[in-house]
């Protein structure tokens, strides 16, 4: 019976350690990811109101901006289906007015024309943007923490995270707007 016991409390001890050993790691990325300067493409097609575009200009844009990011691992299928879910930060952007949301999927290429007639048939009020050459996705981690994140006017990350998801995410992002 004390080897049992004695093994429950190695084995919670040694998940605490790593725990905090993964949270040390999340951190540290957190930390160098923030300030990092993202380039964005400057020429992309983008879906709007379900009709194709190809945007320009992208990379110089002069406002903040919030990036949701899909990546080529993300279910885009399931992505399009749920981008209602993204409505609340593209109306709080346009309340604030000091930044803009900009949503990017980047599938891969065989599911590419799926995704371009799924966003077509969605019919989605805000522009959807593709990365076709996954550009964005290359430079971010795979941990899915980092895929919506506030770039300043000058594309270098400020804050990560969905500013929607509680009220001190919102405060904060709100501060971090102030400061730009």
């Amino acid at each position: 019976m004390r080897i049992v016991k004695e093994t429950i409390v190695l084995s919670i001890i040694m998940m605490v350690i790593q725990s905090c050993s993964m949270n040390v790691d999340t951190e540290i990325k957190v930390l160098r990811f923030l300030s990092r300067e993202i380039t964005i493409p400057d020429k992309c097609p983008y879906i709007d109101q379900g009709a194709l575009h190809v945007a320009s200009g992208l990379s110089s844009h002069g406002t903040a901006r919030l990036f949701v990011i899909y990546t080529s691992q993300d279910c885009n299928e399931c992505a399009v289906s749920h981008l209602d879910d993204t409505s609340p930060l593209f109306s709080f952007a346009n309340n604030d007015m000091r930044f803009d949301t900009v949503i990017f999927m980047s599938p891969r290429e065989d599911e590419f024309k799926d995704i371009v007639e799924k966003l077509v048939l969605k019919n989605y009020k805000y522009p959807v943007y593709l990365d076709k050459e996954g550009i964005i996705e290359a430079q971010l981690p795979s941990n899915q923490l980092f895929h919506i994140f506030l770039l300043d006017k000058y594309n270098k990350v400020r804050f990560i995270g969905n500013p929607m998801s509680n009220l001190k995410s919102k405060s904060n992002f709100t501060r971090k707007l102030k400061r730009l």
